[in-house]
């Protein structure tokens, strides 16, 4: 259950604490297979829709601001492809946010009024959606009993990503509001969601608002500076995330040439009074150092943490090998343990 303010200025802060630290078993051979196929294609790609945007917004006219391009962009990532479609018989109602659209989305069997998860979607917050998403939060929503309300937040480049925040705290007041308690609700997100899954947890505290009885962080980009990156052993070996694509990101579309606001990354975050939370990592992303520095600052503010390193698994392959992994559909069993256990 998650502390609230009240009974931590009553008790004092909470003591500082290791976090718990699992490991998966071996890789399966499928897992090794796929993670090939994406280094030869997957990061590929990214790699070179990256550098191709650096070189327009380099050569292009002076302000430029590449909305066409970007536009096309979001739409190829937020495919409501065959691999991103729900099981059938899964309920998806849409709701219109102040800022952005979302869906609330339940399994086959899931009852309303229950446990919500509110979830942030990946893509580095350029890209990617609630469609993108969609079979993900489908199978969370089945594996926790629970509806997943999955948010649209706006994206750069045309939002920052404070705005990405202020959608989030507006969706969490929009389930509030419908009549879940926040002990009945948990944050959870992969990649750049991962991560703003705690900016948001901060800003509903900032804001006065209690926090959510957990929270799950999917391969949470949670230092936002890359240069702690760079020189890990797995910036060579990610078959998903180039290193330089973050760093395009953070520097053309984050910074602009500013200084990079310290509390856009999870890690700086005040943790203290955060909620019960789980966070999974592949051993072979570059993403898994976040985790790591991540947990470790959440025990250092007394929260219970439990970090599962899963050994050989690619970056978001919760997301990427859904329907493909056996790993991937046990990380969605224990994630949904977690909500249930959190918000009983």
């Amino acid at each position: 259950m998650a502390t609230s303010a009240a009974t931590e200025q009553a008790s004092g802060p909470a003591q500082a604490t290791e976090p718990e630290i699992l490991h998966s078993g071996r890789a399966s051979l499928i897992s090794v297979v796929f993670a090939w196929l994406l280094r030869i294609t997957l990061r590929p790609l990214i790699a070179v829709g990256a550098a191709t945007s650096a070189l327009a917004i380099r050569l292009g006219p002076a302000g430029i601001e590449m909305w066409p391009v970007w536009t096309s962009l979001l739409r190829f990532t937020d495919w409501d492809g065959p691999f991103a479609r729900p099981p059938r018989g899964t309920e998806i109602e849409r709701v219109r946010l102040p800022a952005c659209d979302a869906e609330l989305i339940r399994a086959p069997g899931v009852q309303a009024g229950g446990p919500v998860v509110l979830y942030f979607h990946g893509g580095g917050y350029v890209a990617c959606g609630i469609a993108s998403h969609r079979r993900l939060a489908a199978q969370i929503s089945r594996a926790a009993g629970a509806s997943v309300f999955n948010v649209g937040y706006r994206l750069l480049p045309r939002s920052a990503i404070m705005l990405a925040i202020e959608d989030g705290v507006a969706a969490y007041r929009k389930v509030l509001d419908d009549g879940i308690g926040s002990e009945r609700i948990v944050f959870a997100g992969d990649s750049a969601g991962g991560g703003l899954s705690f900016l948001v947890a901060a800003a509903t505290r900032d804001a006065g608002l209690p926090m959510p009885a957990g929270i799950v962080g999917i391969s949470p980009w949670a230092e936002i500076d890359p240069a702690t990156k760079l020189g890990h052993p797995n910036a060579r070996r990610d078959a998903v995330v180039p290193v330089k694509t973050l760093s395009f990101i953070v520097d053309k579309l984050i910074s602009k040439g500013d200084a990079l606001g310290a509390l856009l990354s999870p890690v700086n975050l005040d943790l203290h009074g955060f909620p019960p939370t789980l966070i999974h990592a592949g051993t072979a992303e570059v993403l898994a150092l976040d985790a790591r520095n991540l947990a470790d600052r959440l025990a250092g503010a007394g929260v219970p943490v439990t970090l599962k390193l899963w050994q050989g698994q690619v970056h978001d392959f919760q997301l990427i090998g859904l329907g493909r992994l056996p790993e991937a559909r046990q990380a969605i069993d224990e994630i949904g343990a977690f909500v249930g256990r959190v918000t009983a």
